[in-house]
């Protein structure tokens, strides 16, 4: 069964996912260490990671998973410059799609300043189709992969949910898919699914698409 995750793909063309684009930028490691935002070691894993094939970026986060996963969660976050945040937040998406084992390496960072559920979902509600897209999917990844929301965090993005489906022309098709298929991953839960009930929530999202 095709999930609607795995369905994005069909109903946005690359020009919108701007993949390869994204991918290949060099965002400047050095200067976000320099200027304290992430530490040396993580600016040079980031290095590192970017020389590698993009092919076999997976298996190297893989290999190296601790330092990996703090460096990205580090950069997403502590650093608001764009470039790199729609850097990692393509690169994971990816990655996770190629092998779902790496979206399971993040739930060593559970409960922690760097969480990251938490940490991506604080990056949705940004003014920009590309992060808000890639934020859901890599969220719709953990959740996939077992990690799990804190209550204050599923709350907050159930809320979102609610609200965006509801704001018609704000976001591109392909956004919006996204959003859903966060909802998708957010309902997993029964006691998610009867709180989204009871909050009249496919009202909403019925009134939206009319």
């Amino acid at each position: 069964t095709l999930s609607l995750h795995d369905a994005l793909p069909i109903f946005a063309s690359e020009s919108l996912w701007q993949t390869a684009e994204i991918r290949n930028t060099k965002p400047n490691w050095s200067s976000f260490s320099t200027g304290g935002l992430i530490s040396s070691t993580d600016a040079a894993q980031l290095q590192k990671f970017q020389r590698e094939p993009l092919a076999t970026q997976g298996n190297v986060i893989c290999e190296d998973a601790p330092a990996y996963t703090q460096a990205f969660m580090s950069v997403l976050a502590k650093v608001t410059n764009k470039e790199a945040t729609k850097y990692v937040l393509t690169t994971l998406d990816e990655v996770c799609k190629e092998n779902r084992e790496v979206a399971q390496l993040f739930g060593a960072l559970a409960g922690t300043e760097l969480d990251a559920v938490d940490v991506v979902s604080q990056l949705i509600s940004r003014d920009d189709d590309i992060l808000v897209a890639r934020g859901c999917n890599v969220m719709v990844h953990m959740f996939n992969a077992g990690l799990a929301a804190s209550a204050a965090t599923t709350t907050k993005l159930m809320d979102y949910v609610r609200v965006e489906v509801q704001r018609e022309g704000k976001h591109k098709a392909f956004v919006y898919l996204s959003i859903l298929a966060l909802l998708q991953g957010l309902l997993r839960s029964h006691e998610r699914r009867v709180a989204f009930v009871e909050a009249k929530g496919l009202d909403k999202i019925g009134r939206a698409h009319v």
